[in-house]
């Protein structure tokens, strides 16, 4: 703000000099001490702005060598899913790297991530331990829903795992006007390893895996079949599905090498806490936080646990996360 408004006094002080003194004669004694209060003038604003700009030149410094930490080296790999990519191949490269530079001015966003992260993983890498897959699938679920178990797209796509009625109800997940429990991360992120797991038996890339999680693996097959290749890398899919794989892989390649920098300061938050699975019935349509307090668990804490039922249940059996004393 200070630098603008010293940038405006020179305008106006110049224009000033045009005004008033542009149509006079030169050469006068008025002249020459108009000129002298007025090249002054010109000065010390000019020294105010020098040293306005200079005074900034460590944050810009600062900056400068935290993005080089964002620059990809032209001779190294990165591993993703226990691939190793090579970033000398120009095309992956610039790609990963648009991305990475996409990231870096949301930092926040990631910073929100990285909290979230804190109540999540343990579940996630569970449910991917389980199924024998890469933990670096972990990075699929921020880029997918922002770890919200509540997301929904404007496609419809809903949940922490952001699966459609389709996708949903092909992994026995029960959606109703009831409760949807693609909003419970416990059934929705062992679904949706499961179709993971799937895919990557059917294409065995990973890269064609993140491709047909957003596209759909109909329309990925259908492309490879048409363009007869075999590679991610040489197919043609829509921008945003192109954009999906390296986002997802940025996200990954952010979090892997630490490039948020020294968090020792910074508080994720508290892993969900341990829960046991019931089917509790309702006979009389009762609100969310009555419900819990009939089942003696703190109203912020079942919320928690229980993001698919809704604020007020119908009369019927619900699916309800019930957490385990100590």
């Amino acid at each position: 703000m200070k630098t603008k408004l010293v940038i405006w006094s020179l305008v106006v002080l110049v224009a000033t000099g045009i005004f008033f003194h542009g149509g006079c004669s030169t050469g006068t004694e008025g002249d020459r001490v108009w000129e002298t209060k007025f090249s002054a003038m010109l000065h010390d604003s000019l020294v105010v702005l020098r040293n306005e700009y200079f005074s900034r030149l460590p944050v810009l410094v600062v900056n400068s060598r935290l993005a080089s930490a964002w620059q990809l080296d032209t001779a190294g790999t990165f591993e993703f899913c226990g691939q190793a990519y090579d970033l000398s191949d120009a095309a992956f490269r610039e790609r990963l790297q648009d991305e990475l530079w996409y990231l870096y001015d949301r930092q926040g966003w990631l910073l929100t991530q990285a909290q979230r992260l804190g109540r999540y993983r343990n579940l996630i890498e569970a449910q991917l331990a389980i199924d024998t897959m890469p933990k670096d699938l972990t990075y699929l679920y921020v880029w997918e829903s922002g770890l919200n178990p509540t997301a929904v797209s404007w496609a419809g796509a809903t949940g922490i795992s952001q699966f459609i009625q389709s996708t949903g109800r092909a992994f026995r997940l029960h959606i109703s006007s009831q409760y949807d429990e693609r909003k419970d991360p416990g059934p929705a992120i062992t679904a949706s390893v499961h179709y993971l797991k799937n895919l990557y038996g059917e294409f065995g890339d990973w890269l064609l895996v993140l491709a047909s999680y957003n596209h759909g693996e109909t329309a990925v097959r259908n492309r490879l079949a048409q363009q007869q290749v075999s590679r991610f890398i040489d197919l043609l899919v829509p921008n945003e599905t192109h954009r999906y794989v390296f986002q997802v892989m940025a996200v990954c390649y952010i979090f892997k090498n630490g490039l948020l920098g020294n968090l020792s300061w910074f508080r994720p938050h508290d892993p969900l806490p341990v829960s046991k699975r019931q089917q509790v019935r309702v006979s009389v349509t009762t609100s969310l936080a009555k419900f819990s307090q009939q089942l003696g668990v703190d109203f912020s804490t079942f919320k928690l646990l229980n993001p698919h039922l809704p604020v007020r249940l119908a009369p019927g059996t619900y699916p309800v996360n019930i957490p385990v004393p100590g």
